[in-house]
């Protein structure tokens, strides 16, 4: 003869509320009744606890997911979505870019530092409460100081203006992207420019199978610049050493000609002084 011997149903605790982090980063919650200690889930690691906090350590450039659920000898509750959150440092870059629907293009952002990687890319500024998130290898691709914007992701954009934070292994910047149905020759670039010591400027141009010619003003030659189809580079030597024999000078202004077909197009380019 068997005899079935009753056993006690788990019980399921209440999920926790009412947190808060302090100043100190102190994570704190209400009490939960019948609760005997809580479990600390931040980033996939768990930490048990008694009392109804948890000492965060924070560390820069980094995403933060925190959840917390109570426990008892003989039950638990559900996670509890205690805190999101971000520590990544501002930059305080900002980079524009241009692209019209009619461009094969992609566009390549530096981001800011040469050992620097994208951690993620947001759609929207900072602030906003936008949950729209880049994916890796269809919207963008990234290499170490640079990553791309697919020219197939930036295909599906509406005539417009975008603003993306690219979440960077260095801190955080803030690219601007202005879409339109162009179907001249342009500079992808933002027309003003502040170059950065020790390093070549960059431009990029889509040029609709046309050619980028020359450059031309402020006694800039031939063997201060190169073009590679659509990429020009300024030599950084030409640049310095403008700013540095006129230290009046607050900014320098070159002109660009476009060839294509029998039609030149022409433009300016204004480069600044480092960014403090």
């Amino acid at each position: 003869m068997t005899t079935n011997i009753p056993t006690e149903a788990p019980i399921m605790l209440a999920n926790p509320t009412g947190f808060l982090v302090s100043s100190e980063d102190i994570l704190t919650w209400d009490a939960v009744d019948g609760a005997t200690g809580y479990v600390v889930w931040i980033n996939g690691t768990t930490f048990s606890v008694t009392e109804t906090q948890y000492q965060l350590v924070l560390e820069e450039n980094n995403f933060y997911d925190i959840k917390v659920k109570a426990i008892c000898s003989s039950g638990e509750s559900y996670y509890a979505n205690a805190m999101y959150d971000q520590t990544f440092r501002d930059l305080n870059i900002e980079k524009k870019f241009y692209f019209s629907t009619n461009s094969n293009a992609p566009i390549i952002v530096d981001i800011g530092a040469s050992d620097a990687t994208v951690v993620a890319i947001k759609l929207g500024a900072l602030v906003t409460d936008e949950v729209s998130w880049c994916t890796e290898g269809m919207d963008y691709t990234k290499t170490t100081g640079a990553l791309t914007f697919t020219n197939a992701f930036l295909k599906t954009l509406l005539v417009g203006d975008y603003t993306y934070t690219v979440f960077t292994s260095n801190g955080f910047i803030t690219v601007i992207l202005t879409v339109n149905d162009n179907v001249d020759p342009y500079l992808i670039n933002k027309s003003t420019q502040h170059y950065t010591p020790g390093e070549d400027l960059v431009l990029w141009f889509e040029t609709f199978g046309g050619t980028v010619v020359s450059l031309n003003g402020n006694e800039i030659t031939v063997n201060d610049y190169a073009i590679n189809n659509g990429q020009v580079t300024i030599d950084i030597d030409y640049i310095a050493n403008k700013f540095a024999t006129e230290p009046q000078r607050t900014a320098l202004i070159l002109g660009y000609t476009i060839l294509l077909g029998s039609d030149n197009f022409v433009g300016y380019i204004i480069i600044g002084k480092p960014v403090s």
